[in-house]
């Protein structure tokens, strides 16, 4: 039987600076991974976003990739993070505004919905065990406003 599933309870975003890397607006799907796309902002109503190592993902990792759409839902293909009390060992998260919400385990996560002009998908993970990382596809109802 597959390991429980594990969430870490929301927690404040940590202060740091928004990425500074910017990839093109992009009017059609997008596909993203976060071994080569660490950092990027990118403007996209639908794609993709892995953890981009295979077979499994590195230790001592602190990914992630931001995607400006609103109100956008996720839909998790594959999930495998190292299972730990709290996501304490690794952890799979998702930041909108200023609230993330921690994942790990083995059990695909639900949908999850997502309100918001942008989100960020972060892996972060220590240096003992690795697992198979993740796969997704968002989409989004449409361009965030201009500001």
């Amino acid at each position: 039987t597959p390991a429980p599933e594990t969430s870490a309870p929301p927690t404040p975003a940590p202060a740091t600076s928004a990425p500074t890397t910017s990839a093109p607006s992009a009017s059609g799907a997008v596909t993203l991974t976060l071994k080569d796309n660490h950092g990027v902002v990118v403007e996209a109503t639908s794609g993709s976003i892995s953890d981009g190592y295979d077979p499994m993902y590195e230790n001592d990792l602190r990914r992630e990739v931001t995607v400006r759409g609103t109100n956008c839902l996720l839909e998790f293909i594959s999930f495998d993070v190292q299972i730990a009390e709290g996501c304490a060992a690794d952890s799979f998260q998702v930041q909108v505004g200023g609230s993330v919400r921690g994942r790990c385990g083995n059990v695909v996560p639900e949908p999850m919905q997502l309100d918001g002009d942008e989100f960020t998908v972060r892996l972060v993970t220590d240096g003992s065990v690795t697992a198979a990382g993740f796969e997704l596809r968002f989409e989004c109802a449409g361009a965030p406003t201009p500001t």
